[in-house]
């Protein structure tokens, strides 16, 4: 895929002006939460059929009208997530503008799928009203196919068997964090470290490190995976109002 340059330039041009009638402040923040069931969408390989899953990003915007062309709010879009049909973004961006309170409001959300060396690709997209819609409510809506590649991709999820779907949260009325605090955690010893523990200590070479020494992904030891263990334990003892740490992992992770 790689020819719908046009399609998105046209969504994301329609950028309506602001009128006399659009002096309501609008100001809501939204989390776009996941995608499921995006057919695939690349192909590769010298005879270019092998599919492959789909790197897909979500454009999204408020707008006045049930097909998204009124448009009322700046754009957003998440990052793009490689090479899969579920893709997790847990993405929160505010979307502030101006707009006719006595209008509908529409949240507008487009899946793309990202290509290096050519503009994003069209996947579909939904239009949901979220007038009415209780703050931080997570709602999943059914993506529709459209734009050049719209019988492809609706052959692709009918032989797929599941939805294409998106899911979102919507946050009115409160005033969002403008700071954001990263915390660095590095890895457990994995068995690479051990492995260098022993040359270190006893001038000793393990059987196998010639091999560990050609990749560059290895696995936690056990020491490693305790420690792990001990990291998630402390963080939610002392971290209560803070998401929790990913899965704990095995030796065989």
């Amino acid at each position: 895929m790689g020819c719908c340059a046009s399609e998105l330039e046209e969504r994301t041009q329609k950028v309506a002006e602001v009128t006399e009638d659009h002096k309501d402040p609008l100001d809501i923040v939204v989390n776009i939460v996941e995608a499921k069931g995006v057919p695939d969408c690349d192909t590769n390989g010298i005879n270019g059929k092998e599919e492959q899953k789909a790197d897909t990003f979500c454009q999204f915007f408020i707008a006045e009208d049930a097909e998204g062309k009124h448009i009322v709010s700046n754009k957003e879009r998440t990052p793009y997530r490689l090479n899969t049909p579920e893709p997790k973004w847990s993405c929160h961006r505010r979307l502030h503008g101006k707009y006719n309170k006595e209008k509908r409001m529409y949240l507008v959300m487009d899946l793309y799928d990202f290509d290096t060396y050519s503009k994003p690709d069209l996947i579909g997209g939904t239009v949901v009203d979220i007038t009415d819609i209780e703050s931080g409510k997570t709602i999943t809506s059914d993506i529709h196919f459209y734009g050049s590649n719209q019988k492809d991709m609706q052959k692709k999820a009918k032989k797929s068997g599941q939805k294409c779907t998106v899911t979102f949260q919507t946050f009115t009325g409160k005033k969002w964090p403008t700071k954001k605090t990263f915390f660095f955690i590095r890895h457990g010893e994995s068995k690479w470290n051990e492995a260098e523990h022993q040359i270190l200590k006893e001038g000793k070479v393990l059987g196998g490190v010639t091999t560990m020494a050609k990749g560059r992904d290895h696995p936690l030891n056990y020491i490693g995976i305790q420690q792990a263990y001990d990291l998630n334990k402390r963080w939610k003892e002392k971290n209560n109002d803070k998401p929790e740490l990913g899965p704990t992992p095995t030796e065989e992770d």
